[in-house]
C-alpha cells in the first residue's frame, strides 16, 4: 500500500484507517507497540538486501522470548518520493510472513516529515483501538524507530505538504516525549544525515538517543540492540521513562551482551 499526493490533508487519515487491523481481544496482555520507519530513497541501495534479512532476524529475535512476542505489536514503514505502510500495526505473532514478504525498493527522494506523520498517527490510531476494546487494553508507550542516511528531498510540489508533515510531527514528537507517552531513537546510517535535525526528532534537547551505523556491521549490531531492547522493556513497566532518560549511544555494547 502506498500514500502518494495526499500527505499533508486529511485523506491520509483515511488511508492510515484502511489499513487498521483488528485487535486480538484474547489476549489480555498490556501491549507495547513499536514502529520501523526506513529511509528507501536512491542512496540507501547499497543496504537494501542487508535490512531486508535483520527485518526477518528481527522478527526471530522477538518471537524466541515468550513474554514478548505475547505482548508487541509491530508496524513497518518504509518512504522515499512515497510512503509506504509494508505492515500494519497488528500483534507481532500474528504477522503471518514475519517480514519475509517485505520487499524494499530504493529510489527516489527523502519524505521524512511524511513517513514521521504517517507513523505517528498509525500509533494513535492502534492506542486508540486499545483504549475503545472491550475489555479495554492496556498499554505501553510506543517506541519508533527512525533510520535514514541524509536528510528531507522533495519536489517543488511536495514541499508544503512535506513541510506541514514534519511541523506538526516535531511538535507532536516533543510534546508525547516529554510526557514520557513515546520513545524515538534515530538512526544515522553513514555521515551525511542532518544530525541537528535528527536529534529534534527524538524530541529530547541532547542526542542520547540519536544512534550512528557506519557500516554494515553496525547496522547489523542495532538491529541486535534494537530487539533486544524490546524484549526487556516488556518486562519493565516504566520503561518509557526509563528508556527516555538513558543515553542510547553505546548500543553496540548492548548488542553484545
Amino acid at each position: 500500500m502506498a500514500i502518494k499526493n495526499i500527505l499533508g490533508n486529511p485523506n491520509v487519515r483515511n488511508y492510515i484507517a484502511a489499513t487498521k487491523q483488528p485487535v486480538n481481544v484474547m489476549n489480555t496482555n498490556k501491549r507495547g507497540s513499536a514502529s520501523i520507519v526506513i529511509d528507501t530513497s536512491g542512496s540507501m541501495n547499497p543496504y537494501r538486501d542487508l535490512l531486508k534479512r535483520l527485518i526477518c532476524e528481527f522478527y526471530d529475535d522477538v518471537l524466541k522470548d515468550s513474554i514478548a512476542s505475547n505482548i508487541l505489536e509491530l508496524s513497518i514503514i518504509t518512504f522515499n518520493s512515497d510512503v509506504f505502510i509494508l505492515q500494519p500495526m497488528s500483534e507481532v505473532k500474528a504477522q503471518e510472513k514475519k517480514g519475509k514478504d517485505i520487499d524494499l525498493h530504493c529510489e527516489g527522494l527523502t519524505l521524512t516529515g511524511c513517513a514521521l506523520q504517517v507513523a505517528l498517527l498509525q500509533m494513535e490510531q492502534r492506542i486508540d483501538q486499545f483504549r475503545h476494546a472491550s475489555p479495554v487494553i492496556k498499554y505501553t508507550a510506543p517506541i519508533l524507530f527512525l533510520l535514514s542516511d541524509g536528510k528531507p528531498e522533495y519536489t517543488p510540489e511536495l514541499r508544503d505538504q512535506e513541510e506541514a508533515a514534519m511541523a506538526w510531527s516535531k511538535k507532536y514528537i516533543k510534546e508525547q516525549v516529554a510526557a514520557n507517552k513515546l520513545v524515538v531513537i534515530a538512526v544515522e546510517i553513514g555521515r551525511n544525515c542532518n544530525h541537528a535535525l535528527m536529534q529534534e526528532l527524538t524530541g529530547l534537547r541532547d542526542d542520547r538517543h540519536v544512534l550512528r551505523a557506519d557500516n554494515a556491521k553496525s547496522l547489523v549490531d542495532f538491529f541486535k540492540f534494537s530487539s533486544s531492547m524490546l524484549v526487556s522493556c516488556s518486562k519493565f513497566k516504566n520503561a518509557c521513562e526509563e528508556l527516555n532518560e538513558t543515553d542510547l549511544r553505546d548500543y553496540k555494547n548492548f548488542a553484545e551482551q
